[in-house]
């Protein structure tokens, strides 16, 4: 084990005068570094990704870099190693230190003849970058299983972390735009904000090998692959992103200029949003948000179960506004100035009123929201309050638990979770469309350019990616997108096939009565297509995925199978990896026999407790697909269907949700969906 020295601010505020405390905290939050810049030479700066903290990768070359003046001669060192460079004419300059095994803790002293900047308590460990979508982005505290129990027993000081905030830009940047991203050191406070996957990838590697582990975070909700992709790996896919990216080119300009242009459409579009808001005008004289407005009179308002996303609860498909109205009885108030009103996370925006008193408001789908009510708004009896819940895109309404609704009053707390009246104000879909494309983090390689070049080339040990739901119309393409994304990284890092472990998309939305096509089920097939790259490895999540919830709060088993695959692709191991995967098959009269991969010689395993095994289909001559009967003999699997004589294909788990499925390996991983056909697909 190491163990942490304390940091500067551990070991040197308190031995200052108070004066000098504020000086170090502002020069370590600001520049976290410890020297300030000179005032006639331009600022010695080290790569934003490199702060206090920091983990660099062992057992291989570790570049650092940064900028100074022009041509001046820049020394680093750490651990007795010392690198001397020059900066080029534009002041750039970049290093290259020795192999280092894992260890530390260390200072890295990077020095000009003028200026000297210090990294302290920096680690020497394996490095991953998370990347993906919301499912990678989705942090410790979003209501994960357990997650009050995870976040109090996280205590790894060597377990590192760096959230890159979410930017995007029209070009290449050299350098992170978040100025305040900061390495942090994994405890029960800075844990809640981590992602839950990689913490519990990270925390397997930590725990098995003993060493310290940094993970980079640089991750988007809702984004899309070619958002991650260089534009010149694009372009040498075809024409499929030409046109954006044309687009991309000639109005992208400066950062300042495109994120302003992007900023005045979306107001524009959230500005005609809120014209169509039904709840602007009076009804009968009174507003939506008035106290004595009484909705049980008018059949426009319904009830819905709160907390719970209106996807699931008569709002499928739905983006726009809601107000939400209950009413709660209070019997006294208590002494304090203030009471505490808890909503839990809302996604995106909400308004509150109280007493028909606009008292709060906030943001972030993501975001618990707790707020400080005054008592002067309260009364004795009958209280009315009103939630108005804005939803630009993707899943709307009360995100959280039961438990986070509550109205405080002193030690009593009168929860709010039950049945609310509900009306749409406003739809979405009768609305101009929602500005998409060109100046949003969706646009062709603009998180590329403002997420991951800035960080090339940090050495890393591999990369762990949960995406692919943002893609799924468009599964076809993504056979050749995802496995560019791959390669491009690779190359611009130069530091070979590194390891690429990725997350299968899970179950999600509801089952159907007969076989259908899907193109989620497409975009798993492209992924298991990827495996044909070197170095990669998929970890498939068919049976721990949420009908209702596109987040999972499973988050412990998608981490730990991403380390069951790491020991094998990363670590050389010999494990299984992965899964039963499709080998081969064969057809002795009306029945298919399915040999698999990924069985460690061991016979497959049936979880249902009387043997059904279930998620297959057979096509019939006419291409027409039945629901099969299967059953493990050994390490194969026998397949048919009554009145199907001449099986011509198999399909398992060919669905957005097959449902509960019960073939597994004898290391306890899921039979990976696949299909035998090559029928056109709904995403060709």
């Amino acid at each position: 084990m190491y163990t942490t020295i304390p940091t500067i601010k551990q070991s040197v505020y308190w031995s200052l005068p108070r004066l000098g405390i504020i000086l170090l905290l502002f020069l370590s939050i600001n520049s976290n570094l410890t020297a300030a810049p000179t005032a006639k030479d331009p600022a010695l700066k080290v790569a934003r990704i490199f702060t206090h903290q920091a983990v660099l990768q062992r057992d291989r070359p570790i570049p650092i870099w940064g900028t100074s003046k022009p041509k001046e001669t820049v020394v680093v060192s750490i651990n007795g190693q010392k690198k001397t460079t020059k900066a080029d004419p534009a002041g750039y300059w970049k290093v290259l230190l020795g192999a280092m095994p894992a260890g530390g803790p260390y200072s890295v002293r990077i020095s000009t003849k003028k200026q000297e900047l210090v990294l302290n308590d920096v680690l020497i460990g394996e490095v991953y970058i998370a990347s993906g979508q919301s499912n990678m982005e989705w942090r410790l505290k979003q209501t994960v299983n357990n997650y009050k129990k995870e976040i109090e027993e996280a205590k790894y000081p060597n377990i590192r972390y760096i959230s890159i905030t979410n930017n995007f830009a029209p070009s290449p940047q050299a350098d992170l735009l978040d100025t305040f991203a900061l390495w942090k050191a994994v405890s029960p406070e800075t844990s809640q904000e981590m992602s839950a996957v990689a913490y519990f990838f990270a925390r397997s590697i930590h725990k098995d090998f003993k060493i310290p582990v940094g993970i980079i975070s640089s991750e988007w909700g809702g984004t899309v692959a070619e958002a991650w992709t260089s534009q010149e790996a694009l372009r040498a896919m075809g024409n499929d992103f030409d046109e954006k990216l044309n687009e991309l080119n000639a109005k992208g300009k400066d950062i300042d200029t495109y994120k302003a242009r992007s900023k005045a459409m979306i107001d524009q579009w959230i500005k005609a949003m809120r014209a169509a808001d039904l709840a602007s005008k009076p009804e009968n004289g009174q507003y939506w948000t008035d106290a004595g407005y009484d909705p049980v009179k008018n059949p426009a308002w319904k009830q819905m179960k709160v907390p719970g996303k209106w996807e699931n609860n008569g709002l499928p498909s739905f983006d726009g506004i809601v107000y939400f109205q209950t009413s709660i009885k209070i019997e006294a108030l208590p002494t304090s100035p203030t009471v505490k009103l808890s909503l839990g996370p809302i996604d995106d925006i909400d308004s509150v009123w109280i007493n028909g008193i606009k008292v709060a408001g906030g943001e972030g789908w993501d975001k618990p929201r707790t707020y400080a009510i005054p008592i002067s708004i309260l009364k004795t009896g009958t209280n009315t309050i009103v939630v108005k819940v804005t939803d630009t895109g993707g899943d709307g309404g009360f995100t959280g638990e039961a438990a986070d609704m509550y109205l405080a009053l002193g030690n009593k707390n009168i929860s709010l979770a039950y049945d609310w009246n509900y009306r749409v104000a406003t739809d979405n879909s009768k609305l101009p469309p929602k500005p998409e494309n060109i100046n949003t983090q969706n646009t062709p390689t603009v998180l590329f350019n403002a997420m991951i070049n800035p960080i090339i080339p940090y050495a890393i040990k591999g990369v762990i990616w949960y995406q692919g739901e943002s893609n799924a119309t468009r599964a076809k393409q993504y056979r050749q997108l995802f496995p560019t994304m791959i390669k491009d990284w690779r190359t611009r890092w130069a530091q070979g096939d590194f390891p690429f472990l990725y997350v299968q998309l899970a179950n999600y939305r509801l089952e159907t009565d007969k076989p259908v096509d899907s193109d989620w089920a497409e975009l798993r097939e492209a992924q298991t297509m990827t495996l044909a790259l070197p170095n990669t490895g998929m970890v498939c999540t068919i049976d721990i995925g949420e009908a209702n919830d596109i987040h999972p709060r499973n988050k412990q088993d998608v981490g730990a199978r991403l380390y069951q695959a790491a020991k094998n692709v990363v670590y050389g191991q010999p494990v299984v990896a992965a899964g039963p995967m499709y080998k081969s098959h064969e057809v002795k009269g009306n029945k298919v026999y399915i040999t698999y991969n990924n069985t460690d010689g061991k016979p497959l395993e049936v979880r249902d407790k009387y043997g059904y095994l279930k998620g297959f289909a057979v096509a019939d001559a006419n291409n027409v697909w039945h629901w099969a009967k299967a059953e493990v003999i050994g390490q194969q699997v026998v397949v048919y269907a009554e009145g199907v004589n001449n099986p011509t294909a198999v399909r398992y788990a060919w669905a957005n949700n097959p449902g509960e499925l019960d073939l597994y390996n004898a290391v306890g991983l899921p039979a990976v969906p696949f299909r035998t056909d090559k029928l056109p697909g709904i995403t060709n």
